[in-house]
């Protein structure tokens, strides 16, 4: 069983913005549809801290799987190539 402090997945920050920015949405936009306030929005992604399963879902169903994918941080290579042919099947084109 994964302890409960390892369970999640935090954001790259820089990439989140650049497709917020991108798409026209806001932080407290996203925020609210992750459904955290602004403010712990802002603090998890400025402290990397990971996001919960559901608020993760969230941000899949608001940017589609593909460019969700390209914001979640991974522990390592291995884990993201595993989860992406888990995802969408076949080939890396990461």
């Amino acid at each position: 069983m994964i302890p409960t402090s390892e369970v999640g997945y935090s954001l790259k920050e820089r990439c989140l913005y650049r497709w917020m920015h991108s798409r026209g949405y806001t932080q407290p936009q996203v925020a609210g549809r992750m459904g955290v306030s602004a403010e712990e929005f802002k603090r998890k992604l400025r402290e990397h801290e990971k996001f919960n399963e559901q608020q993760i879902c969230s941000l899949v169903e608001l940017m589609k799987a593909k460019a969700a994918f390209r914001v979640l941080y991974f522990p390592s290579l291995q884990h993201r190539r595993q989860i992406y042919k888990e995802v969408f099947g076949g080939g890396w084109d990461q």
